[in-house]
C-alpha cells in the first residue's frame, strides 16, 4: 500500500523534476491512501498491529489495496505508455 501510494505521489508531483522535502514527499504519500488506509497511517503502529482482526473486519481492507494497487497500475502503466 505504502508503494503504490508512492507512485501515486510521484506521478502526481516528479521528484526528480524538482526536488521535494522528505516531510513533503511524506505527507503526499499519506494523503495518497485510500480512506482505509489513510485512516490507519494515523494511528500508532503497535495499536493497529496488536488490535484484534477477525477475517470479516480484515476483508474490506484487501478489498481496497486490491483495487488500489491494480488501480495505481493502471496509471503507471499509463504515464509509462505517454513517454
Amino acid at each position: 500500500m505504502v508503494a503504490a501510494a508512492t507512485v501515486r505521489a510521484w506521478l502526481a508531483d516528479p521528484p526528480w523534476q524538482r526536488g521535494m522535502a522528505p516531510t513533503d514527499m511524506q505527507r503526499k504519500v499519506r494523503e495518497a491512501l485510500p480512506g482505509r488506509f489513510g485512516a490507519l497511517a494515523v494511528l500508532d503502529l503497535r495499536d493497529v498491529l496488536t488490535s484484534p482482526w477477525t477475517t470479516d473486519a480484515a476483508e474490506p481492507y484487501v478489498s481496497e489495496a486490491r483495487a488500489f494497487v491494480q488501480e495505481t497500475s493502471t496509471q503507471l502503466e499509463s504515464w509509462l505508455g505517454q513517454g
